[in-house]
This record gives C-alpha cells, structure tokens and sequence, in this order.
C-alpha cells in the first residue's frame, strides 16, 4: 500500500519540478496567494514525504504529513460541488487520506522498500 501511495505524491511532486509555471498558474486560478512560496514548499512535501513512505523511513511522520497536505488540498482545489468531476476527485482525495491514515495507525507495513 505505502509503495502506490508514495507513487502518488512523487509523481506529483517531480510533475511540478518539470511545469512550474503551470502548476503556479494553476494555483492561482484557485486564488492562492504567494504561488512562488507554496509551489517549492509543495515540492518538498510530496518528495520527502512521498520518499518516507517509499523507504518505511519515518512513513508514519510522513503520511500524517502528506494527510494535512491532501486536506487543505482538497479544500482548496476540489470544493466546487456542483461539477461532477470535482466531487468525483473531492471523493478520490479522501480515499487517499483514509489510505495515509491507515499507515498513520498501522506503519508503513512489509511492504515498504527498506532494508531489514
């Protein structure tokens, strides 16, 4: 589970290494003030924490991490309820924090790639 999880947010974070400008005017279509400040603060989390659950390295630390992060997230990008896709991706983004609570309260599993 932490290895499809951790694909995730990788792939999302290394997406926005390679379109910054995208990605920022895309968060500012949703108002978000201070694009140039979230943008590498984004990157970081997903990366590191998404490596954390990748690893087992501190997988619990980072998913709770990684659960905030989807929260506001899904708040800010997937609230307008009236569009059948957004509700849809409103309802994807709470499976994946029930998916990150779950390594919350069960670790990262035997799963994860880490030496023994």
């Amino acid at each position: 589970m932490t290895i499809s999880l951790s694909s995730l947010f990788l792939w999302s974070g290394f997406n926005k290494i390679l379109h910054p400008a995208d990605t920022q005017a895309y968060m500012a279509a949703y108002g978000m003030p201070f694009t140039w400040l979230f943008l590498p603060v984004a990157i970081a989390l997903e990366i590191s924490a998404g490596l954390s659950l990748l690893l087992g390295f501190y997988a619990r630390l980072g998913a709770a991490a990684l659960a905030i992060f989807t929260f506001i997230a899904t708040f800010i990008f997937h609230s307008n309820f009236t569009n059948p896709i957004e509700q849809i991706m409103f309802m994807k983004n709470l499976c994946i924090i029930g998916g990150l609570l779950m390594v919350i309260q069960y670790g990262s599993g035997n799963i994860a790639w880490r030496s023994r």
